[in-house]
């Protein structure tokens, strides 16, 4: 089990080391370089699911991995500070 885990937090730790434009993360990332193809990010389609997975992730994990709340709890930050003018 502890295989399979190692193989899907890869990925959420690349995210979580990334510089992110307002704590939020852009669309599509370079699966050659592992960096942001663009700094365009969406609420809608194509990443509404990351941001409700992102607190699904923490607590799946008996809330032990604290980055994955950190990563949900900076973007919701930086999301109403787009939207809440």
């Amino acid at each position: 089990l502890r295989k399979y885990w190692d193989v899907a937090e890869r990925p959420m730790l690349l995210l979580h080391s990334l510089p992110k434009p307002h704590d939020l993360y852009p669309t599509f990332i370079n699966p050659q370089t592992g960096r942001w193809s663009s700094e365009k990010f969406t609420f809608g389609a194509l990443a509404d699911s990351f941001y409700e997975y992102l607190i699904k992730q923490w607590l799946i994990t008996n809330k032990k991995e604290t980055y994955l709340r950190e990563m949900f709890d900076d973007a919701m930050i930086g999301m109403a500070k787009l939207l809440v003018q």
